[in-house]
């Protein structure tokens, strides 16, 4: 008895896998059919009733996580679909965070990168023409505007995804919630002075972000950052996220020839787009670091010097006189 093994080749970003498997497209098609991205509207659904005390301002931190999870989920699917159609189960099981974002950031450039058929250059147009025609509606008019809408929303949502604060809060609600819930005011004016205050939105998080102080070496400072968002936009933006990644799934599994996968799905309400970018409060961000060591004169230390300082157990130098807390 003869038993048929494939070798399938797998780039997962820069790297490029061997697959050993027996049945390709069934061991893809038993691996979509098994995704649900509902998950995130159903969780958002059962969680998103928005309060303002204590309790609610936690719960809306974690539908804020949701969001960017949802996000990645997305992403992942659509460069899992361009980079390896062939095999999606193993790019997805694969795949790691900094990975994502290089081939994301490639993809938002227009620039190429290797897939399972050859090198090729892919925009958010070319996505939605290739992954969502047949989504599209029958009607000339109202066919361009949707996809302008879908184009518009993947264009704004994987720009916010990349930006180095967003990356900084996901992380640090996803690995140990190194996060503060809760609203801030920015207030400017002394206490005999009208002042301005601006305010965010009521719901948002501060937490810590690690600021090189030198290009290329091993010091830096703490900033405090603040972000606001507004819980309503995200709940459309999770509706719209989870309707396209059904999409893709519905692509891929098509691709990997299965012929019930036939269901093709588009927000009930076109100004659902229009939504999810909503704004509230006057501020989104801003950090804050006191004192501030960018620019000044600071001693280098090495890595050496610095191993050295824990070895003899004196982790801590000060300039400028004083005296430590640390011993």
């Amino acid at each position: 008895m003869t038993t048929t093994v494939a070798l399938v080749a797998v780039p997962v970003g820069k790297r490029v896998l061997a697959w050993w498997v027996g049945d390709p497209p069934e061991e893809n098609r038993r691996f979509l059919r098994r995704l649900d991205p509902t998950f995130f509207e159903t969780l958002y659904d059962q969680l998103g009733d928005i309060r303002n005390d204590r309790v609610g301002l936690l719960v809306q931190t974690h539908l804020r996580m949701l969001k960017d999870q949802a996000a990645e989920m997305l992403f992942a699917l659509v460069l899992a679909s361009i980079q390896a159609p062939i095999a999606p189960a193993m790019w997805l099981t694969k795949y790691n965070n900094s990975e994502l974002q290089e081939m994301l950031e490639a993809l938002v450039d227009g620039r190429q990168f290797l897939t399972q058929r050859g090198k090729i250059d892919h925009n958010w147009e070319s996505v939605v023409d290739m992954y969502f025609q047949d989504l599209l509606l029958d009607d000339e008019s109202q066919r361009l505007n949707q996809r302008a809408a879908i184009v518009k929303f993947l264009q704004v949502l994987s720009g916010e995804y990349l930006k180095p604060t967003n990356l900084a809060e996901y992380n640090c609600s996803k690995h140990g919630l190194r996060i503060s819930p809760g609203h801030w005011v920015v207030s400017a004016g002394g206490k005999q002075q009208d002042g301005v205050k601006l305010e965010g939105s009521g719901y948002g998080t501060s937490f810590l972000i690690a600021d090189r102080l030198v290009e290329g070496e091993q010091h830096y400072q703490l900033i405090d950052h603040y972000r606001c968002w507004n819980p309503e936009a995200i709940h459309f933006q999770i509706q719209v996220m989870v309707a396209l990644s059904k999409n893709i799934i519905t692509w891929l599994r098509q691709f990997n020839g299965d012929k019930n996968a036939t269901s093709w799905l588009v927000p009930d309400d076109p100004a659902v787009f229009d939504r999810c970018w909503e704004v509230r409060g006057d501020y989104e961000e801003f950090s804050y670091v006191r004192p501030d060591f960018r620019g000044a004169e600071i001693h280098l230390a090495n890595r050496e010097e610095l191993i050295s300082m824990c070895h003899e157990k004196k982790p801590v130098i000060l300039f400028g006189g004083g005296k430590s807390t640390v011993d």
